[in-house]
C-alpha cells in the first residue's frame, strides 16, 4: 500500500475497480488492481497488490510502479502525487482461495473464521452469518460446505 504527500483530491470516497475480485483470484501469480481511499489527512492511500511470497516482507518496486501506474490510469490527477509510505502486509490464505469457517477438526471447542486473504472485511458479514448459526447449530442461511475448517485443504508448503 502506499501513502501519499497531503494534496487537495479529487477523491472524495473509496474507489475500487470493478474487476477487483477477479484479479484477486488466483494462488499462483501476482496481480494489481485499482483502489484508493481518502484520508481524514488530506493523504490518500493506493493499493493494492497480491504477491504469493511466504513471508518475505520486502517491497517489490516493480510491484508498485504497476499500482500507481493503474491508479493513474483511473485518477490522471495522481500523477506526479509524491509518495510518503509504502509498506506491505500479509494476507492470510488457504491454498484453495476459500476461507476456513468453524469448529477445528479434533478441538471441537475452537472455531476459525480466517484465511479470507485480502477480502476479510468485505466477505466479513457472510462470514459471521455463517459462524453464529454454526455456534447455535442452526443450518446457516449460507451454504457453509465450501467454507467448513474440517474441509480438506492441500498444504501451501
Amino acid at each position: 500500500l502506499i501513502i501519499t504527500e497531503r494534496i487537495k483530491t479529487p477523491v472524495r470516497r473509496q474507489i475500487i475497480e470493478l474487476g477487483y475480485l477477479k484479479k484477486a483470484k488466483g494462488m499462483d501469480k501476482e496481480s494489481v488492481a485499482f483502489n484508493v481511499q481518502p484520508r481524514v489527512t488530506g493523504q490518500l492511500l493506493i493499493g493494492s497488490s497480491r504477491e504469493f511470497t511466504g513471508w518475505d516482507r520486502k517491497v517489490d518496486r516493480r510491484i508498485v510502479a504497476r499500482m500507481l501506474s493503474r491508479a493513474i490510469e483511473y485518477v490522471p490527477e495522481l500523477a506526479g502525487v509524491q509518495a510518503l509510505r509504502i509498506w506491505t502486509g500479509f494476507r492470510p490464505a488457504v491454498q484453495d482461495g476459500l476461507p476456513l469457517i468453524g469448529r477445528v477438526p479434533g478441538a471441537e471447542k475452537i472455531l476459525v473464521c480466517a484465511g479470507h486473504e485480502g477480502l476479510g472485511i468485505t466477505t466479513a458479514t457472510g462470514s459471521a452469518k455463517i459462524l453464529a448459526a454454526q455456534i447455535m447449530g442452526e443450518q446457516p442461511p449460507i451454504d457453509d460446505t465450501p467454507y467448513r475448517a474440517d474441509r480438506e485443504v492441500a498444504s501451501l508448503d
